[in-house]
């Protein structure tokens, strides 16, 4: 009788660790359908070449400097990469694709699991920018045209416009209608160049710190007129692209200290130059079931502020808590 139990106890387990690995293999197989549909490029990994050592002359000039970093820049007019993470001490990982297109196209898409969807979406085209968080409280769809964001409150909630992002990624240009003064040396090995900005929302002040050794942007630092600092950008991992020539980073720390906000994002992959996909719908502004879309030009829009429980450890967007935009999203 005891051995009929035991056959039958044991042919239970059998049978739920057949179940069991026939469904880890359907989650495999519907992942890996998932990866191959919507980026075929990631089944062969690029090769990419280390940042090649090409110094600055000593005692370089702002002239000198600025010719060879839109240089690097002007090599670049789309980038891409759909093996991008995201991640914070503010929030877990998350599985990222990115896309940009100069000079005002950007998307960039979080998830969790490619099972789970898509938890943020932050992009920019030609006309406005829109953000869109999963867990929000409520859930819309934010967005504000260009044009209107100088002189809108979307300021408390970004302090920059998310194409800021593109010139995160170490696509900076000097631009000779701006105010650049001469460079400093900060730092070993360091130059900085400091710029004045004329932009619709104010004169704004941005610090470009060049690594002397390979001529790289290291740094980007955005302030406003008081002095305070906005934004800051730190770049590392520099490779160079075996077709444009472009030299990029593959890790791109981001602070925004107004909004209590740092996150970083690493690059697996990166494709200069190329954009799957259409990108009249790539850059599109999305819309989501049960999200409706909010103006945040408009001036009876309640803005969005962090500081919202959490769900799942995934972000929550509340206008209920009085507190910085962006903090609090994420939390583990």
């Amino acid at each position: 009788m005891m051995r009929a139990e035991t056959k039958s106890s044991q042919a239970t387990v059998n049978t739920a660790r057949l179940r069991h690995e026939r469904y880890a293999v359907l989650v495999l197989c519907v992942s890996l359908f998932g990866l191959m549909g919507s980026s075929c490029p990631n089944m062969v990994r690029q090769y990419r070449l280390p940042a090649a050592a090409q110094p600055l002359p000593q005692a370089a000039t702002l002239e000198q400097i600025a010719a060879v970093v839109n240089d690097n820049s002007a090599r670049v007019a789309k980038l891409s990469s759909s093996s991008a993470t995201l991640s914070s001490p503010q929030f877990p990982t998350l599985r990222a694709s990115l896309a940009v297109e100069r000079p005002l196209n950007f998307r960039l898409i979080a998830e969790k699991t490619a099972l789970t969807g898509a938890e943020l979406d932050l992009g920019s085209n030609e006309e406005l920018f829109w953000c869109w968080v999963q867990r929000s409280d409520p859930r819309v769809l934010y967005f504000c045209r260009h044009e209107q964001f100088g002189g809108s409150a979307a300021r408390q909630m970004f302090p920059v416009e998310p194409q800021w992002l593109v010139e995160a990624l170490g696509l900076v240009t000097f631009v000779s209608t701006d105010e650049h003064r001469e460079p400093q040396r900060v730092g070993r090995g360091r130059l900085r160049i400091e710029s004045t900005l004329s932009r619709p929302e104010g004169l704004r002040r941005r610090v470009v710190e060049v690594d002397e050794a390979t001529s790289t942007v290291v740094a980007t630092h955005l302030y406003d007129e008081a002095g305070r600092l906005l934004a800051s950008a730190l770049l590392s991992g520099h490779e160079r692209d075996e077709t444009s020539g472009a030299v990029l980073p593959r890790q791109i720390e981001i602070r925004w200290p107004a909004s209590r906000l740092e996150f970083t994002l690493a690059l697996d992959d990166v494709v200069v130059n190329q954009i799957q996909g259409d990108p009249v719908q790539l850059f599109a502004k999305p819309s989501y079931q049960g999200s409706p879309e909010v103006d945040l030009a408009d001036p009876n829009v309640p803005l969005p502020v962090a500081g919202a429980t959490m769900t799942s450890g995934m972000p929550v967007l509340s206008t209920r808590v009085a507190e910085p935009a962006w903090k609090n999203w994420f939390r583990r």
